[in-house]
């Protein structure tokens, strides 16, 4: 057996290879209100630059005519925004002072506009991270109104495709919708520099130096046009056809979708056959990884360097339809990602994170009757809690940056535990944020699970967790009144209380953990269920509805 330790694939696109250019960019934005600071601040490069393809000497720091440049963008686009897209497209649009100047525009997480890397525009950024594990992609496109500086290290074709430092200026701003005339849209506009003298790599590890060599292949693709029958002729492939593109123990093999290998450094006698075939152990796995996403896998393996079958971890990407892979030996495991997929929280609080394709949903998949889709990815995070005596719980989910969420509560430490209950939109309506209100938990341990309606959705969001001790409910209560919906059933006690049961779909809209929790029900004992709510006259004659009708 021998190493494989890089697969790239390529997704034809009506009938030849994408062609992708250059190397990956930053973007930002910028808000209204920020308007009249981006007029001022742009005004003398707009009067000396505008589409001039060149930068006026100032005596600013990079950062400050950085934002100076992305300001003129903002407002450029806001005064044409069709003539702009052409301008910032071409490669007049790119600054040489400071160096790597240009501006790239993000519609979401894909990227709209980049004069270096035109074969990109279209796809998305917020899984891409560098060689130290940043995930600088998932940054740039949660950019808010205020702006903020992102770092983060790519190749550079021209200086042989070595690793420098790019620092990135990202904003969002409100513009005009060139696809909806008279509505606007906030995109994020980015811009930044490089240190062209910077010697980044000899830190790096052996971990690190897999990822850049991956990253580094899907830099060289990019910067040409790949045409399937010209496959084996290539430069990209004929590089990794190479010894040269071998160093130590890191080297990059390349194979189309469909697993067929078509560059091979290290054991060319295997180019033409499958990796599955070839490696059905570990090979299987590699080109499961999907689109647009990054997997370690971890497997034994023969090292060309000692002949030996060892542990090796391989770094596996789904880049336009081309696996890219590479690896390392060692007992030393692979770098977890930054932000963990679970949290552990002690009590009641609010809690901040951020989505990206390094923790996945088993559950919205599977939520067909819920908008879920079993083929997508969502993704998610996780908060674990554990409850020493009975409470009511109550969890909020918000995000200004992602349209519409999701919300689980989950029995056990496990993200594919019983789930007890789970909320779309706060009151059964169309709000992006979800809400579960007051729901009884025995004793016990929980998992909140964070996630979004839609897949592939990256962005930050806020969790604020409420916890009242409560006495359980007593199971030898007698009942006045009974009235059933289509999945859930709720009743007035004895002592004017409201129960409520139901299963998963029971509570679809809060029909069974929304009941009324404080008055007395039991001097009219009137109780009247739909399908997804129900209503119930209070001793004091007003009408109480929950679910997804709500009447106060």
């Amino acid at each position: 057996m021998r190493s494989k330790v890089g697969i790239v694939a390529i997704a034809l696109i009506g009938g030849f290879v994408l062609a992708v250019l250059a190397s990956i960019m930053p973007m930002g934005s910028l808000s209204p209100e920020n308007s009249e600071n981006a007029e001022a601040s742009g005004q003398e490069l707009r009067l000396l630059n505008r589409y001039s393809g060149t930068s006026p000497r100032t005596e600013v720091d990079p950062l400050e005519t950085t934002k100076a440049y992305v300001n003129d963008a903002i407002a450029a686009y806001r005064e044409d925004p069709e003539a702009a897209l052409a301008h910032y497209r071409s490669q007049k649009s790119i600054v040489s002072d400071p160096p790597g100047l240009y501006l790239t525009l993000l519609d979401g997480d894909a990227i709209k506009v980049n004069p270096i890397f035109r074969g990109a525009e279209g796809l998305g950024i917020s899984w891409r991270e560098d060689p130290l594990g940043n995930r600088y992609g998932a940054k740039l496109a949660a950019a808010d109104e205020e702006g903020g500086v992102v770092e983060y290290l790519l190749p550079i074709p021209t200086q042989d495709y070595t690793f420098r430092k790019k620092t990135a200026w990202a904003i969002r701003a409100e513009v005009p919708d060139i696809d909806n005339p008279g509505e606007t849209e906030n995109l994020v506009f980015t811009a930044g520099w490089l240190d062209l003298e910077g010697d980044v790599e000899s830190a790096f590890t052996k971990a690190q130096k897999a990822v850049g060599a991956v990253i580094e292949a899907r830099a060289r693709m990019q910067a040409e046009v790949v045409i399937p029958t010209l496959g084996t002729a290539v430069p990209t492939f004929d590089y990794y056809k190479s010894t040269d593109s071998i160093e130590g123990e890191i080297y990059v093999w390349l194979a189309f979708p469909t697993g067929r290998i078509t560059a091979d450094a290290t054991m060319p006698e295997l180019v033409g056959q499958n990796i599955a075939d070839v490696y059905p152990d570990v090979g299987g796995d590699m080109l499961a990884v999907q689109p647009q996403q990054a997997r370690w896998i971890s497997h034994m393996w023969q090292n060309p360097q000692t002949n030996q079958v060892e542990l090796k971890h391989s770094y596996v990407t789904n880049f336009i339809g081309f696996y890219v892979v590479s690896g390392y030996y060692g007992e030393t495991p692979p770098p977890m990602p930054a932000a963990p997929c679970f949290t552990t929280i002690d009590d009641a609080g609010t809690f901040n994170g951020s989505w990206d394709d390094a923790c996945l949903s088993t559950n919205r998949p599977q939520d067909s009757s819920k908008g879920g889709k079993p083929d997508r990815d969502y993704y998610a995070r996780f908060f674990t809690f554990t409850l020493d005596e009975p409470a009511d719980v109550t969890v909020n989910l918000a995000s200004s940056s992602v349209d519409d969420t999701f919300l689980y509560l989950i029995l056990g430490d496990r993200k594919d535990g019983t789930i007890e209950t789970f909320n779309d939109d706060i009151d059964g309506h169309a709000y992006k944020h979800s809400r579960i209100d007051g729901y009884f938990l025995e004793a016990g341990t929980y998992t909140i699970e964070a996630t979004t309606y839609e897949p592939d959705t990256v962005g930050d969001f806020s969790l604020v967790v409420e916890i009242e001790p409560t006495d359980a409910p007593t199971t030898d209560l007698k009942y006045i009144a009974i009235s059933s919906g289509a999945n859930h059933v709720c009743a007035i006690t004895t002592d004017g209380s409201i129960m409520c049961w139901g299963n998963e779909d029971g509570d679809s809209h809060g029909q069974v953990s929304g009941r009324p929790r404080t008055g007395r029900f039991n001097l009219h004992a009137q109780i009247s269920s739909g399908d997804t709510h129900t209503c119930a006259l209070r001793d004091d004659g007003a009408a109480i509805c929950w679910g997804s009708v709500n009447i106060p």
